[in-house]
C-alpha cells in the first residue's frame, strides 16, 4: 500500500498554481478520508494553500512576494462534464486576450447553459452568466468577443471607446465566415449587443448583406441604443438604432 511519504512527495511535483484534490491521488482511493485529511494539515502548515473545500494548490510566489494563481485553475472543474465542455472563462479575467491591460481579476464570470448563484472560492468571487446558444469548444472565442461587446458599460478595464477600438482590431483579424458566426450567435444575445456587434461587422466591411440584415431585422423598430463611442468609431450606427455621443 502506498504510504503518506509517496503522497507527499506526489504533492512536491506538482506545478505551482494547479489547483488539486484527493481524487488526483488515484493510487489512495481506498483510504480517501485519510488522504482530504492529510491535505487540510498540509494547508494549515502552510505547505499548500486551501482554496475551497477539497480543493488546494501550491501558491505561485512572484518576485513581489504576490501568490499568482490563474482564473482557470480556480473554475476547472465547473467547465467540464466528464469529457464534455459545459463552460467556459470569459469576463475581466479574459480581456487581456483582446489587447486590454491586464487585469488581477478577483472576480471570474463563467458561461454556462443555466443561470446559477455565484460561489466564493478563497479570495475569488466567481459569476455565472447564461449563454443561450449551445456550448461548443469552437464557438468560445467567439461567444467571449460578444460577451465583452455585452459588458461594454460595465467593465472598468477601458472606456466604450478603447473597447470598441480593440474589438474592431480583433474582427478585423478574422475572416469572413467567422463574421457570419458571429452574427448568427448574436442573436442569442440581447437586442444592445446584436446592434452594437452588427454595427461593428458592417463597419468592416467583411460580410454579406444578407447576413447583416438578418442581425438588423432582429432588432425591434423602435429600439434606440445610447453608447458612449464617437461616431467616427462606428459610422453605420444609425443604421442599427444607436445613438453615439
Amino acid at each position: 500500500m502506498k504510504t503518506i511519504a509517496h503522497l507527499e512527495e506526489q504533492i512536491e511535483e506538482l506545478p505551482e498554481g494547479y489547483v488539486f484534490t484527493h481524487n488526483d491521488f488515484k493510487e489512495f482511493t481506498e483510504n480517501e478520508n485519510y488522504v482530504e485529511h492529510f491535505l487540510n494539515t498540509l494547508a494549515k502548515r502552510g505547505t499548500i494553500n486551501k482554496l475551497a473545500k477539497d480543493k488546494f494548490y501550491k501558491p505561485e510566489i512572484l518576485a513581489e512576494g504576490e501568490q499568482l494563481l490563474k482564473p482557470y485553475e480556480v473554475v476547472k472543474d465547473l467547465l467540464y462534464d466528464g469529457e464534455q465542455q459545459v463552460g467556459y472563462l470569459t469576463g475581466a479575467s479574459v480581456f487581456a486576450n483582446f489587447d486590454f491591460d491586464a487585469v488581477k481579476a478577483t472576480q471570474l464570470e463563467v458561461g454556462l447553459a443555466e443561470k446559477r448563484n455565484p460561489i466564493k472560492r478563497g479570495a475569488f468571487k466567481i459569476c455565472f452568466v447564461k449563454q443561450n446558444n449551445p456550448i461548443i469548444a469552437a464557438h468560445i472565442p467567439y461567444f467571449q468577443i460578444l460577451d465583452v461587446l455585452r459588458a461594454v458599460h460595465s467593465t472598468n478595464n477601458a472606456t466604450p471607446e478603447e473597447l470598441c477600438y480593440h474589438m474592431t482590431k480583433r474582427l478585423t483579424a478574422l475572416s469572413s465566415p467567422e463574421h457570419k458566426t458571429i452574427a448568427k450567435l448574436a442573436l442569442n444575445y440581447n437586442a444592445r449587443t446584436r446592434a452594437l456587434t452588427g454595427a461593428m461587422l458592417q463597419k468592416i466591411g467583411y460580410l454579406k448583406e444578407e447576413i447583416l440584415t438578418l442581425l438588423k431585422d432582429s432588432i425591434a423598430a423602435y429600439s434606440s441604443f445610447r453608447f458612449h463611442i464617437p461616431s467616427k468609431n462606428l459610422p453605420h450606427a444609425k443604421a442599427w438604432k444607436i445613438r453615439c455621443d
